[in-house]
């Protein structure tokens, strides 16, 4: 009996997991969120819609480790980056954030080379000037990191 809960408690969490292409994601009240990825990296553009649904966030560490991903370009319909969700991507450079995100996961971006992180400006005026710990607006600073020249951050 007990080895029959567990096979079926592992087909569930399993089924709650779809994947799309190179997207492994959830769905939750008509919204998606990126779980994991497969693809061969690069730089990743994640989609405004999978399926005809929001993508609405990038789950935690939903591409941690990923030695392959350069860059990602994050689009306006995602609204939260979670804990470590691009942590120890060594190769990861750069970064371009929709005007959507409002929430950025602890260690979001830690371990990872960035040297290139846009930022719409609203954003620091909807953060306060300031990112979730560990990458916040001094962290930026102090590893030279600045917006993008079309995007005025003053």
């Amino acid at each position: 009996m007990k080895g029959t809960l567990i096979a079926l408690l592992g087909f569930l969490l399993l089924a709650a997991s779809i994947v799309r292409g190179q997207f492994i994601y959830t769905i939750n009240s008509g919204t998606i969120t990126i779980t994991g990825y497969s693809g061969p990296g690069g730089v990743v553009t994640i989609p405004n819609t999978i399926s005809g649904l929001p993508v609405t966030g990038i789950g935690d560490s939903a591409f941690a480790l990923n030695q392959n991903l350069a860059g990602v370009i994050i689009p306006d319909s995602v609204t939260n980056l979670g804990n470590g969700a691009f942590h120890d991507c060594y190769n990861l450079t750069n970064v371009s954030l929709g005007h959507g995100v409002s929430s950025i996961g602890g260690g979001a971006f830690l371990a990872s080379s960035l040297n290139s992180v846009i930022i719409p400006p609203v954003q620091f005026l909807r953060w306060g000037m300031t990112l979730a710990s560990p990458i916040s607006w001094s962290n930026f600073m102090n590893r030279g990191l600045s917006c993008s020249p079309s995007h005025s951050c003053w």
